[in-house]
């Protein structure tokens, strides 16, 4: 009996609460996975639990609530505890035993439900303070220090490097662009579709929509015959809706968070009145093309931001 109760406590006070936050968390935001070790889990569910655990006895034993649903029985609440703690140290000293059980077992069905419930909630409200961290950021940066100590070091890094996530939400209508030097020499560029990751945790590959790879050869035969083009000329676009470059194939990138096309259209008619018509022209290069002098070992490109560039396993 002893050790169905000792099971039963773990589960329902410690594991049991750090798997649902954890899963609830991962459901909104994308996780950092890790291979804890068995004492690394309990700490982790401990931290998880125990803002839980104090909402729930502040509302069972402080408030009306913990009175709802009415429990009743032959045997108090209190008797019951004792009655099962001196069975589970020494003899059992009530007749009964069955009774007291059951009624433990309501009381601590009732607590854990309470528990759970609270975790789903702090997972919730932990999911919602990162969605809002680059707004909290400009706001409360001790607030914005606190939670990338406490939530930041869960959230996996490839959301936050080549997603807009957590961009203030004013920004979040930009678009993640790439560039990417393969262990080839080949360098491509393209807006970020996609990613996966192995179960480690680690890229395993992107996918890219507009890609276009630079001519290497071309820029080096110009250069030799002393013929100057433009930057953009020896950009190739390349058929097709996706690019899928696998990590291992990754010598360097370059991460940059652009204005799209059609944000920058909306803002520069805001400025000029409704009247104005924008009219994109064609073979205008990039923001990105004006600020790429050459190809190399070490590329740049200058954009809106920029991040990079940095190794594969970053």
């Amino acid at each position: 009996m002893t050790a169905i109760v000792a099971g039963f406590l773990l589960v329902g006070y410690l594991l049991g609460p750090g798997a649902i936050y954890r899963t609830v968390f991962g459901l909104l935001i994308i996780s950092k996975r890790v291979q804890r070790s068995r004492t690394e889990e309990v700490v982790f569910s401990v931290a998880a639990t125990l803002i839980p655990f104090a909402l729930t006895w502040v509302l069972l034993c402080h408030t009306p609530v913990g009175r709802i649903p009415q429990i009743t029985g032959e045997v108090s609440k209190y008797a019951a505890y004792a009655e099962i703690t001196n069975a589970l140290t020494s003899e059992p000293s009530h007749p009964a035993m069955g009774a007291v059980y059951v009624r433990a077992l309501k009381e601590q069905l009732r607590f854990i439900a309470w528990l759970w419930t609270f975790c789903v909630l702090e997972a919730v409200a932990g999911a919602w303070v990162l969605s809002n961290y680059g707004d909290l950021a400009e706001r409360y940066p001790r607030l914005a220090r606190l939670c990338e100590k406490l939530l930041l070091i869960h959230v996996s890094e490839w959301q936050w490097l080549l997603t807009t996530d957590f961009l203030p939400k004013a920004e979040r209508n930009k678009i993640v662009e790439v560039d990417v030097l393969t262990a080839g020499g080949l360098l491509y560029r393209g807006q970020v579709a996609d990613w996966f990751t192995e179960t480690d945790g680690k890229l395993q590959g992107i996918f890219l929509t507009n890609a276009a790879r630079y001519n290497k050869d071309e820029l080096k035969r110009d250069r030799e015959a002393g013929i100057v083009k433009p930057v953009a000329s020896y950009w190739r676009s390349i058929p097709g809706s996706n690019l899928h470059i696998l990590a291992s194939s990754i010598s360097n990138y370059n991460v940059r968070y652009q204005e799209s096309r059609e944000s920058k259209d909306a803002l520069f008619s805001k400025e000029m009145g409704e009247s104005v018509r924008v009219v994109a022209i064609s073979g205008a290069a990039s923001d990105a093309d004006a600020g790429l002098e050459e190809f190399g070992g070490v590329f740049s490109e200058v954009g809106d931001d920029e991040v990079g560039p940095g190794p594969a396993d970053a």
